[in-house]
């Protein structure tokens, strides 16, 4: 592969991901490539991407084998092997293997709000309860790492997994918090009822999202399939939970609106502020 000419147009060829070893000793500056995109840089600049890359194969592999082996049996030594690294180049991204694995249930917890994002914005609807917790219940299901997190499966998380005199990971990871913030805003927006404490929806919606979760265990034959039983949540959510007369399209918005930052928001912090 040729290495194009400092100074030169950027090629339309796509290039795989390489950092490249031509830069200028006068401004400090090289190609590299990231994934389909190649730019231009400085060499701190390559390194940063580098080590970014490096980070992102190396919590891929880690997943692989959490979901694989479980958190018990998987080693920094079979991370690093299969990542392709030295041992000591994963403790200069994370402390500890426990370090490691929680960032990578942060990131998981962060793509399905990510998701859950893009539906809000495609339809603003999306944002009424039932639809909502719906969907967030389908995003979890269909996902072995974040059905883990949610139905508290030691198999897959061992240690991480928290005893019972501490606070449970949903807790933890902040998606309690968040749920209780969520409600409080359909509430706000006219789109919950309000006859009943939010301390009590919120304990009981908790109630049934844990049973849902617990309920995804079961043999295939003995239980509906997802769609299904994410359809018999949602009805559970609206008529237990939301007003008899439908909302307002103008509730509707802005209760999209404001749901959309709190989720962003939520998102970001899990990756610890970068977007």
């Amino acid at each position: 592969m040729t290495v194009p000419r400092l100074g030169a147009p950027r090629p339309a060829v796509q290039y795989s991901l390489t950092i490249w070893e031509s830069w200028s000793s006068s401004t400090g500056e090289c190609w590299f490539s990231i994934g389909d995109r190649l730019e231009y840089g400085t060499m701190a600049a390559c390194d940063d991407e580098q080590q970014r890359v490096r980070g992102e194969r190396i919590l891929a592999e880690a997943q692989a084998l959490l979901l694989g082996w479980g958190y018990k049996r998987v080693t920094i030594d079979d991370i690093a092997r299969r990542a392709r690294v030295g041992k000591g180049t994963i403790y200069l991204h994370w402390k500890s293997k426990e370090a490691l694995f929680m960032e990578l249930l942060r990131r998981e917890m962060a793509s399905i709000l990510a998701a859950q994002l893009d539906d809000m914005r495609a339809d603003p609807r999306t944002v009424l309860p039932h639809r909502m917790l719906r969907s967030m219940f389908l995003l979890h299901a269909g996902r072995p790492l974040a059905r883990a997190i949610f139905g508290e499966d030691t198999d897959i998380l061992g240690a991480l997994t928290p005893d019972r005199s501490t606070p449970s990971l949903a807790r933890v990871l902040g998606l309690a918090d968040l749920l209780h913030r969520m409600l409080q805003a359909f509430r706000e927006h006219g789109l919950m009822r309000v006859d009943r404490s939010l301390a009590d929806q919120a304990h009981a919606i908790e109630a049934i999202l844990a049973g849902s979760f617990l309920l995804t265990k079961l043999p295939p034959h003995e239980a509906p399939t997802l769609e299904r039983q994410a359809d018999i949540l949602a009805a559970t959510i609206r008529d237990g939970f939301e007003r008899p007369e439908p909302p307002n399209c103008a509730a509707v918005e802005a209760a999209a609106l404001r749901l959309g930052v709190m989720l962003d928001e939520m998102r970001a912090d899990l990756l610890g502020g970068r977007p």
